[in-house]
């Protein structure tokens, strides 16, 4: 399931937040980052798996799966 338009997110508990995060709405504080890894020629998602399956260098574990 597909929550985020995102690579990667985590959730973790208000105590521990980084000190450099943005206050939200809710009590809610968000951080965002650049997604460690490479950008999927397919998919366009940036993922620390493109370039590991054999034949599939440019793609994502689950882009090359489908193929």
């Amino acid at each position: 399931t597909t929550y985020f338009i995102v690579s990667a997110a985590q959730v973790a508990p208000l105590a521990d937040a980084p000190e450099n995060s943005l206050n939200g709405d809710s009590g809610v504080k968000v951080l965002v980052e650049a997604a460690p890894g490479e950008k999927c020629d397919r998919c366009w998602m940036v993922s620390e798996t493109v370039g590991t399956v054999e034949g599939h260098e440019t793609l994502c574990a689950r882009c090359a799966s489908q193929l």
